[in-house]
């Protein structure tokens, strides 16, 4: 509690109107919300509080007194929290906040994993019909095994 209390004070203490842009989120201790703010520049990191909760009045709470230290951003970055969003726009109403690509980037690897798998086990699929299609060929039957084929694809 002592160390706290001394970094809260030198972290009250800075100067924060050198950021232009605030990368704003929320982290989670436990299920404890963290909300987090940090220098998109510098990668300073000027908010860290533990919170009950991350809704507006407390995202907006702690942005106004980061506003005391001279934080005055050109804009933001967050994500499509609603507590984030509704509480920079009650305390920043004029500062933009655009949306980060991480989350669009995690959802879209997801995909890709996803869509690579589907296709790796086409791919296989394909490999093993071959197999038997050379097989077969070799034993003088390979027009048999296409007839086949073909007829169950068309289903």
């Amino acid at each position: 509690m002592e160390a706290v209390q001394k970094a809260r004070k030198i972290n009250q203490a800075q100067d924060l109107s050198s950021i232009d842009v605030a990368l704003l989120d929320e982290l989670f201790q436990g299920s404890r919300p963290v909300l987090t703010g940090v220098d998109a520049d510098s990668t300073y990191c000027f908010l860290l509080e533990a919170v009950e909760h991350r809704d507006e009045d407390t995202w907006g709470y702690y942005l106004l007194e980061l506003e005391q230290q001279g934080l005055n951003p050109d804009y933001t970055i967050a994500d499509a929290g609603k507590g984030i969003r509704a509480g920079q726009k009650a305390a920043w109403e004029n500062i933009p906040c655009h949306g980060d690509v991480w989350h669009m980037f995690d959802q879209c690897d997801a995909l890709c994993r996803n869509l690579a798998k589907k296709a790796q086990g086409a791919t296989t699929q394909r490999e093993k019909l071959e197999q038997k299609m050379e097989a077969a060929k070799l034993k003088g039957k390979g027009n048999q095994l296409s007839a086949l084929v073909n007829s169950s694809s068309q289903k």
